[in-house]
Order: C-alpha cells, then sequence, then structure tokens
C-alpha cells in the first residue's frame, strides 16, 4: 500500500527514455474508489496532454513508465484534500489528508483523517474506509461502523532505556 504523498515527485518517462515530467496529484474515481490517474508538470512548455492513466503505466518503481499521455479524468486530490469529513450524526471527524492505494489494482483502501495538530500527537490520524463515504460539494458524510475504528498512532517520541 502507498500514500498519495509516495507518488507526488516520482520522475516520468515515455517508452523511449525521454523524461516527460514529474508527478504533481492523483486523479481519482471517488465513487469507485479507484485511481484513474496521475497529473505530471510537464517539462515541455507546448506539451498540452499533462495525464497518464492507469491503463498507460508500463512501469512503477522507483519512477513511472508509460505508453502516453492523455487527458485528464476523475477529480483532482487536491480538490478534497483538506475537506471537511462529517459523521452521519453531525459530528466533524477532522479533514482529508491523503488517501491509501493499493498498488495490485490501484484501488482506494481508506482515507487519512486528522483533527488537529495536538490530535494528532495524542490521539494520532484516523484511516476511514471510502466505501462508507458519501462525497459531497463542501463536506464528505462518513457513515461509520462502531465497531471498527482504524487508527495510525505516532511512535514514541522519547527513547526509553528498556
Amino acid at each position: 500500500m502507498k500514500r498519495r504523498k509516495d507518488f507526488v515527485g516520482m520522475i516520468v518517462f515515455d517508452v523511449g527514455g525521454k523524461k516527460i515530467g514529474t508527478v504533481t496529484d492523483i486523479y481519482i474515481d471517488f465513487y469507485k474508489g479507484i485511481v484513474k490517474g496521475f497529473k505530471i508538470s510537464a517539462f515541455s512548455l507546448f506539451k498540452k496532454k499533462q495525464f497518464i492513466a492507469v491503463e498507460d503505466i508500463l512501469s512503477l518503481n522507483e519512477v513511472i513508465v508509460t505508453a502516453k499521455t492523455t487527458s485528464e479524468e476523475g477529480i483532482a486530490f487536491l480538490d478534497i484534500k483538506d475537506m471537511e469529513v462529517i459523521s452521519n450524526e453531525g459530528n466533524i471527524l477532522g479533514v482529508v489528508e491523503d488517501v491509501l492505494i493499493n498498488l495490485l489494482n490501484y484501488s482506494i483502501k481508506g482515507m487519512i483523517v486528522a483533527s488537529g495538530i495536538f490530535d494528532k500527537i495524542y490521539k494520532g490520524k484516523r484511516v476511514l474506509l471510502i466505501n462508507n463515504s458519501i462525497l459531497g460539494e463542501k463536506e464528505i458524510l462518513y457513515y461509520e461502523d462502531q465497531r471498527i475504528s482504524f487508527k495510525s498512532l505516532p511512535h514514541n517520541l522519547v527513547m526509553s532505556n528498556e
């Protein structure tokens, strides 16, 4: 599993070995819960198509090798980043910080939500399942299952002599 921030800054090459650009964002289909492709900042000023569909990716390691660039499709993650997540009871759970992506099929497994700097330190970040979310114009509605709660807690900040 990778996060969106793991892709940002990756260098993109075409099949001929020519450097096309670097990844600046991901495009997603929120309702299907999949990554549609990557937006790239091209090194060429005259390059119009600055999007790589996941179907066109030939190799994904430290760099991305693609067969072609196409037109953008889906929702840019930067459009939903920092969007508030609200529970079905009306409580604010936090803001969207990142997404977890399964590299086998480019499915989005969860959203990483943080409610503030102090809550990050004491409570950690929450990982919410995208299947239980509805994307609105200004916020995301999350109808949670009270039996399951995922959290990402910070590691020990103080070393112990044990």
